[in-house]
């Protein structure tokens, strides 16, 4: 699945300072069937980043992320296409870096995707390529080679 611009929230648009209600919607919708992982990952992802931007072009910061999910699209020559569980994972990769405004409370930690129910393969990854609070670039790429 190739997703190249952002989307309109299933539910319509959340409430974007109220992480745990946003939390509740998605769950329920997982629950009934009536929302996909990949389709959870993308909102998700898009609710963390919403009203982000990019340090040095000021363009939304979601385009990062469908830059990392399409990317290999562009190698696709090469004979390598992300898998369901790769997809998800380009699309979550930043959301525990992000930070609310200085309130903790409505930071993502593992913890909520372990709530939602993704499984412990998935959370083992997602906080492998999750960059330590106090972790340089250089150690953070040293970590992951």
């Amino acid at each position: 699945m190739r997703i190249v611009e952002p989307f309109t929230f299933a539910g319509g648009q959340p409430d974007f300072t109220n992480k745990t209600l946003f939390l509740q919607g998605l769950k329920d919708r997982l629950v009934s069937g009536a929302l996909s992982w990949e389709a959870c990952t993308q909102e998700l992802a898009e609710f963390v980043h919403y009203g982000q931007t990019r340090r040095n072009s000021g363009e939304p910061y979601m385009s990062h992320v469908l830059e990392v999910l399409n990317g290999p699209d562009t190698y696709a020559h090469l004979g390598h296409q992300y898998n369901a569980m790769e997809r998800m994972l380009a699309l979550a990769h930043d959301v525990i870096e992000a930070r609310f405004k200085g309130d903790p409370s409505q930071d993502w930690t593992l913890e909520d995707f372990r709530y939602l129910g993704y499984s412990e393969e998935f959370l083992a990854n997602l906080d492998a390529l999750t960059r330590r609070d106090h972790e340089t670039y250089g150690q953070y790429i040293m970590r992951l080679s």
